[in-house]
């Protein structure tokens, strides 16, 4: 204890002992929440999505008092929150993509296709379609909401020697690049 509840369209819910009632988190006026534990253990992020899949929103609660304490509303329904305890999160949506979140401000990521994972540090993401792809998460914000340039898959030489990777040729035991790769068709 505490766990939470979610038993439908509507709020979640913080059980606090085996004995105590459910207590409803805040939660918009019509709309649907889930819920979990920040990071560090110290504050609630309280996520989903407003009626008739209007819009979404993550609320940042004070476990003890419910108070929310920073809003973050959205044009899209929130399907999951990473927190990384330190400020930064990356919030999770169905129309308006993957926004990292820097204190008060978001931001939208570039579009990646195929299925992605967020590193336990919030610092990388991964991308798998076809292959597997890590991205940083501060050179996908410096890109300015372009979508990342194309590179080779992650693939290293037989003998282990060299790793090929984006844009680079890496030594593949000691990470050092090698030399930069410019991709041209023809």
């Amino acid at each position: 204890y505490p766990k939470f509840e979610h038993p439908g369209w509507g709020p979640s819910y913080i059980v606090r002992s085996p004995d105590a009632a459910p207590v409803a988190l805040p939660c918009p006026a019509e709309g649907s929440a889930y819920v979990h534990f920040s990071a560090d253990g110290t504050r609630l992020i309280v996520y989903g999505t407003l009626d008739e899949y209007a819009g979404g929103f993550v609320w940042v609660v004070h476990p003890d008092t419910l108070e929310v304490e920073s809003e973050l509303d959205l044009g899209s329904p929130v399907s999951e929150v990473d927190d990384f305890g330190d400020g930064r999160m990356i919030v999770w949506t169905y129309r308006s993509g993957t926004i990292l979140v820097l204190g008060a401000r978001a931001h939208v990521l570039p579009e990646i296709e195929g299925a992605l994972a967020v590193s336990p540090d919030g610092r990388h993401l991964a991308s798998f379609r076809h292959s597997l792809r890590v991205w940083s998460i501060a050179d996908l914000l410096a890109r300015g909401g372009k979508p990342p340039e194309a590179g080779f898959p992650t693939t290293f030489d037989p003998s282990g020697d060299r790793l090929l990777r984006a844009r680079q040729l890496l030594d593949g035991r000691t990470g050092d690049v090698i030399a930069a790769l410019d991709i041209e068709l023809h």
